[in-house]
């Protein structure tokens, strides 16, 4: 591309100047966040201490890495002109569920209703949806056939909200994946965007960039988003803050030092959602939902975190380091036997090779 070497040498000075900047105004340790959103102090290596804070106007010194980063693709991307692609009209367009004896099915939307309107408005709080997002690995695949139809009927709020999935499985999963979804919401209203195998960070991106660029969410009240392996134990906490008006999100806090807030899961009203939340390239998920609606939901308080489902480990999961029957919301990588029926049967320490079931306080 034309002047290309000239956009990168502007790209590399930009991030020589951020540097020193940093470098200049830091007089506080710094600290850095890895994937699994491990924090701990460059200068002196010790852990951080103390619950996550409630207030929202601190900013987690653990973004400083990712936040020069970001600066220096913001501007090379401004400089060669870089933007988000569009999604296909013929992809978004609504197809009926698949044939059982299809076996190739294509990239689309597929549908499927079983319940009415006035069946899924709930007269406190309106319409949900459910909003899941998977690249059906092995993992998902045994949560949403041995757990979660027990979550569902244990919770009168799933029980009434429609699902809508957005997966991005290989090619040759993709049946298996659609009829595991259909078996699992049964007796649910379900839509399923079925998109390209995706890097598993990169399709989380993008399946919220594209449900609110493509209004996925289009008169619902509220969403619901989680994965497959993140767990509901306990829904009476949503059910009576989504009830109150003044509530426009509940949240979990992913940082011991300042705000943080999980995109693992997370309960909203639409209309405060931003695609600029969850930029396809650049700035950490997190960091990046929590700058979207830092003024329009924390700034003013019409936010509510939900009680013990902030991580007490070093991880960014919901309810990590914390016993099972401790957080309403758990996000973990293991089957636990209050809430997952598996047949005696199924071997499942090829996925799962810890002893099964585990100690859920193992990490406290």
């Amino acid at each position: 591309m034309k002047n290309t070497k000239y956009h990168k040498f502007i790209a590399a000075v930009a991030v020589f100047a951020l540097s020193a900047t940093f470098l200049l105004l830091d007089d506080e340790p710094i600290y850095f966040a890895d994937g699994a959103g491990d924090h701990r102090s460059l200068r002196t290596g010790e852990e951080n201490e103390g619950e996550p804070t409630d207030d929202p106007t601190i900013i987690d010194q653990t973004s400083i890495d990712e936040t020069m980063a970001t600066s220096a693709r913001e501007l090379e991307d401004r400089l060669i002109g870089a933007q988000p692609e569009t999604t296909d009209d013929n992809i978004l367009a609504i197809h009926e569920w698949p044939a059982a004896e299809m076996s190739n099915i294509a990239e689309g939307t597929y549908s499927i209703s079983r319940l009415n309107t006035t069946q899924t408005n709930n007269d406190n709080y309106g319409r949900v949806l459910l909003y899941v997002t998977s690249h059906m690995s092995r993992q998902h695949k045994m949560f949403l056939k041995y757990c979660w139809p027990n979550i569902l009927a244990r919770s009168a709020l799933l029980q009434e909200a429609d699902v809508a999935v957005y997966l991005n499985p290989g090619e040759g999963e993709r049946k298996e994946a659609m009829d595991i979804l259909n078996n699992t919401f049964a007796d649910q209203n379900l839509k399923v965007y079925l998109r390209a195998k995706a890097e598993k960070q990169a399709g989380a991106k993008t399946a919220m960039y594209e449900a609110i660029t493509s209004d996925f969410f289009s008169g619902y009240d509220w969403v619901i988003r989680l994965n497959p392996d993140v767990i509901i134990r306990d829904d009476s906490f949503l059910m009576q803050s989504m009830a109150d008006p003044s509530v426009l999100a509940l949240l979990i806090n992913c940082s011991r030092r300042g705000t943080k807030v999980h995109t693992d899961f997370f309960v909203i009203k639409p209309d405060v959602l931003s695609a600029k939340a969850f930029p396809l390239t650049g700035e950490n998920a997190e960091l990046s939902f929590t700058r979207s609606i830092q003024e329009s939901v924390l700034d003013n308080g019409s936010h509510r975190w939900i009680p013990d489902a902030s991580p007490k480990s070093y991880l960014c999961r919901a309810g990590d380091g914390r016993d099972f029957y401790e957080s309403p919301i758990v996000h973990e990588h293991f089957l636990h036997p209050e809430v997952c029926s598996v047949p005696k049967d199924i071997d499942v320490t090829s996925v799962f090779p810890d002893a099964w079931p585990l100690p859920w306080s193992r990490r406290v």
